[in-house]
Formats: C-alpha cells, sequence, structure tokens
C-alpha cells in the first residue's frame, strides 16, 4: 500500500469521532444557549428594576414625596438609559396600567412592567420567561402611603 492509501482510513477514524462528538455536545450546547438566553433575560429586568429603584431612591432624597413621583417617566427613563428602548403605556380591560417594552429578551419575548399600586415596585414579567420580583423590601422604613 501507499503512503496515501494508509492515511485513508485513519481520516475516516478521525471524521467519524469529530462527527460523533458533535451529534454527543449538541444537546448539551442546546441546553446552555436556553439556559443562558433565560439569564440574560432575568438580568435585563434586574438592570430595569435596579436603574428605577435608585431613580425613585434620588427622587426622595431631593424632598419628592411619593405622590408626587413621576413613576411614569422614571420607568421610561430607566429602560431608554440602559437599552436605548421605548416603552408603551397600555391599559387592561380591568384597568390595570402596564407598560411593554420589545426587543430586550434574547429569547424572542416581550416585557410586561407592572407598577404595584401599594409599594410601587416594579413587577417584570417576560412573555416567555414569566414574572420575576427581585426585591422584597426596598424604600426601606417607608410605608406606600408614607412616600
Amino acid at each position: 500500500m501507499t503512503k496515501c492509501k494508509r492515511q485513508i482510513p485513519l481520516l475516516l477514524a478521525g471524521a467519524a469521532a469529530a462527527a460523533a462528538l458533535v451529534l454527543l455536545l449538541r444537546p448539551w450546547y442546546h441546553r446552555f444557549i436556553v439556559s443562558d438566553y433565560e439569564k440574560t433575560c432575568i438580568r435585563a429586568r434586574f438592570v430595569i428594576e435596579d436603574d428605577y429603584d435608585v431613580s425613585v431612591q434620588a427622587e426622595l432624597d431631593q424632598g419628592h414625596r411619593g405622590s408626587t413621583l413621576d413613576l411614569d417617566r422614571m420607568i421610561a427613563e430607566s429602560v431608554r438609559r440602559k437599552f436605548d428602548k421605548e416603552i408603551q403605556k397600555q391599559t387592561e380591560s380591568d384597568g390595570t396600567v402596564f407598560y411593554t417594552v420589545e426587543g430586550l429578551c434574547r429569547s424572542g419575548g416581550s416585557y410586561r412592567i407592572f407598577v404595584d399600586p401599594d409599594t410601587h415596585r416594579l413587577i417584570i414579567e417576560c412573555s416567555l420567561h414569566g414574572p420575576y420580583q427581585f426585591r422584597t423590601g426596598y424604600f426601606d422604613g417607608c410605608e406606600a402611603g408614607e412616600w
């Protein structure tokens, strides 16, 4: 056998091993991508809520009271400042006001942002990954009726 003919079986064995490796790792890679997209979605919602929290706290530190805070403006500015996206204000049939943002979830979901009427906390819900509320007690020491 010539030298070239001896290398063909080795080449075929190497190609078969590479194909088997790709087939074995494909499900793991797919799970990794799905998990990464979900984590990125959660991080984006956290960034919006954290920036909103900082904005509200800055207004409170300047002496504004809760009834004078323009929460609509603060939510819109938080999304615009961090992601350069615009929000749309909408109302459900029962009168609940919420805001929508498109294009932040890498999986293709859209965000619905609700403001809790009692505590003024944000509840950000992704159409694919569901609701997520990060903090349980910001604006510590300040009841919703106080500010």
